[in-house]
């Protein structure tokens, strides 16, 4: 499979050579003009701009369908989280306060505001897209709020996307590469929501990739990202660890590359050195294991670890011993478990809230610095 890395059908020799495609259709951005709207795009929950968009990209891509792809890309690292000032923004807003609470009486109780209806609710600040005066003030239910509506917000556009194709490729895949650092501020990403809404996922290597192995049906694609060395040591480090985590394949960058690291070939059409040692240690994996592997069922020891959106936020607020350790405190649970040679699994707290956890599954639930 070749990813490709601009928005195009794929070339004829694609075809001759039996190569399958994932076009990059876009790059989804969350950059805004200086009126708060997306810049590129317009806003995202204004159907007369994406309705029309995502129809033409459907058009766009239809020579590609005919000859093949494997999945459709929304870019490689995009954005993950996202909203704008516009008035559409705005009622969208409402409309997932509406649905999360229930009731303007257990918002204003959360928000510690006095709003007759869900009609009323504004920004604090008119421009503050992020809610950063939420924060400010100390009203960090508000805050959080408005993070989580933007990854909420974020993976409905991407659900526009996926729509559009299954319309002419009624099988389509639709996802990205890269982007979600598991626990990163810039991000805090919202996994869960990610994998219901798309067909798969590439993320970076990170912690990102043992909650997404974890939570995404077995169905779901998922792989990491090497090469970036030159040294076979590390690269076979990357390739084994993709491969016992859970992923359906292994993503190199790149093809052709001659910088700080090498890509997977070199400008002979030959193999760097580095290469032939890693495609020799892992023929195994190309000589059925991997099959094997795709098809086989992860065992977690009946030990779960709690993904906790709402505390990637929390623990960035206030300071104290803990104060922005989300990611060192998972880090070292995961590390704990593997050098104990035991097996676990991610679940989060969007599967809690909706009764998918089963209790009776875990001997232990740990709550790594579950402060929400």
């Amino acid at each position: 499979v070749q990813v490709s890395a601009v928005s195009r059908n794929p070339p004829n020799y694609m075809a001759a050579n039996e190569i399958a495609w994932i076009p990059y259709t876009t790059h989804v951005q969350d950059d805004l003009d200086k009126n708060g709207i997306m810049a590129e795009t317009g806003c995202w929950n204004d159907p007369a701009r994406t309705g029309p968009r995502m129809k033409k990209l459907a058009e766009k891509f239809k020579p590609g369908r005919q000859h093949g792809i494997y999945a459709y890309s929304l870019g490689d690292e995009i954005a993950t989280r996202g909203s704008c000032l516009s008035p559409h923004c705005l009622r969208a807003y409402r409309n997932y306060l509406a649905r999360e609470y229930g009731s303007i009486e257990a918002l204003n109780a959360s928000w510690g505001s006095s709003y007759k209806s869900t009609d009323e609710i504004e920004l604090l600040e008119p421009k503050d897209n992020q809610g950063d005066e939420a924060r400010r003030q100390g009203i960090y239910a508000r805050w959080y709020d408005r993070q989580a509506f933007k990854s909420y917000n974020i993976c409905g556009y991407f659900e526009q996307f996926g729509k559009a194709y299954r319309g002419m490729d009624p099988k389509a895949w639709t996802g990205f590469l890269g982007a979600g650092k598991f626990g990163k501020f810039g991000d805090g990403i919202d996994y869960d929501l990610i994998i219901r809404t798309n067909q798969w996922w590439a993320p970076v290597a990170d912690l990102g990739d043992e909650v997404v192995r974890s939570l995404a049906p077995r169905e779901f694609p998922r792989w990491g990202w090497m090469g970036y060395s030159k040294t076979a040591n590390v690269l076979l480090r990357e390739y084994w660890r993709m491969i016992t985590h859970g992923s359906d394949a292994v993503g190199w960058f790149m093809w052709y590359i001659m910088e700080s690291f090498h890509g997977f070939l070199a400008p002979w059409m030959g193999q760097f050195d580095a290469t032939k040692e890693v495609m020799a240690d892992t023929v195994v994996v190309r000589n059925g294991l991997g099959t094997l592997l795709m098809k086989s069922e992860q065992l977690d020891g009946e030990i779960a670890i709690l993904f906790s959106h709402p505390s990637v936020y929390a623990t960035r607020v206030e300071t104290g011993p803990t104060y922005g350790q989300y990611h060192a405190m998972n880090a070292f649970w995961v590390r704990t478990l593997r050098e104990l040679h035991l097996e676990f699994r991610y679940v989060s707290d969007r599967m809690l809230r909706l009764g998918e956890f089963d209790p009776g599954s875990a001997k232990v639930l740990i709550l790594a610095q579950a402060e929400a």
